[in-house]
């Protein structure tokens, strides 16, 4: 059985710290959640199969885009985006350490996005069992990693 909490955490800071220079840690409580917030979802198959799930706020979204493309300023749609990127640099990461061989191959779904409006959509994700909460930089990320099945 994978461990998926110590590859889930090696992984997300491994691309925060080297794509973004920004540094993260698991959070020791349940922070307050964002003002405004959205969900990436990366779904994958091959010799395991799963789903990443990243809840995010705008302003992470937006300092991480910052970081990521050295802009200054940063609209939502450009916060979106460099949160898409860390769920695909996340899941770069993940899939070798999923499997034993080099040679095994995944076929991963685009980003799909979906903003949420209200607290209790953030406290229904955080309070799932397998998620992960992370502080980056003072902000709040719930990260989830779901391995449904091997092959």
């Amino acid at each position: 059985m994978i461990d998926t909490s110590n590859i889930l955490d090696e992984a997300l800071t491994q691309a925060l710290e080297t794509s973004a220079f920004l540094t993260v840690m698991p959070s020791q409580e349940q922070p307050e959640p964002p003002q405004r917030f959205f969900q990436v979802q990366i779904h994958f198959k091959g010799p395991a199969c799963g789903t990443l799930q990243i809840v995010a706020g705008f302003e992470l979204g937006r300092i991480l885009a910052q970081n990521i493309r050295g802009a200054e300023s940063t609209d939502d749609d450009m916060a979106i985006d460099a949160i898409k990127e860390l769920a695909n640099v996340t899941c770069g990461l993940l899939f070798p350490m999923l499997v034993s061989s080099e040679d095994d191959l995944f076929d991963a779904t685009l980003p799909e996005v979906q903003e949420f409006k209200q607290r209790q959509q953030w406290e229904y994700f955080a309070g799932q069992n397998d998620a992960m909460i992370f502080d980056v930089e003072g902000l709040p990320l719930v990260v989830n990693l779901i391995v449904s099945e091997r092959q």
